[in-house]
């Protein structure tokens, strides 16, 4: 009975079996679905310059260095909101901070 019951504690620990056992319902869904619309809003930007700098470079007859440089700090934004936004998650939790972020991903968007 010992036998067994240690060989029990010894099993591995895994994603897998963590979701077999809580299963995979609604929230989980809902769960999925909204994580995925909160990627989707934060690639748009990227997605956007792609299209945008061609453009520019024959409208305004930007260099391609001035264009590369702009576009640049989509990314130097993308570094320091990583740093900011993951630090704020570690003290202060996930939930608010992606919730946070998504609010005010979608204010931006409104202005």
């Amino acid at each position: 009975m010992q036998d067994e019951r240690h060989t029990k504690q010894d099993e591995d620990v895994t994603v897998d079996r963590i979701v077999d056992r809580i299963g995979f319902g609604r929230y989980q869904v809902r769960l999925l679905v909204l994580c995925g619309a909160g990627w989707a809003a934060d690639i748009m930007d990227i997605q956007a310059l792609s299209f945008l700098i061609p453009k520019l470079k024959r409208e305004w007859g930007a260099s391609s260095a001035a264009l590369g440089l702009a576009a640049s700090f989509t990314f130097i934004g993308m570094l320091l909101g990583s740093l900011v936004w993951g630090v704020l998650s570690d003290r202060r939790g996930r939930k608010l901070s992606f919730t946070v972020g998504d609010a005010g991903a979608g204010g931006g968007a409104d202005c």
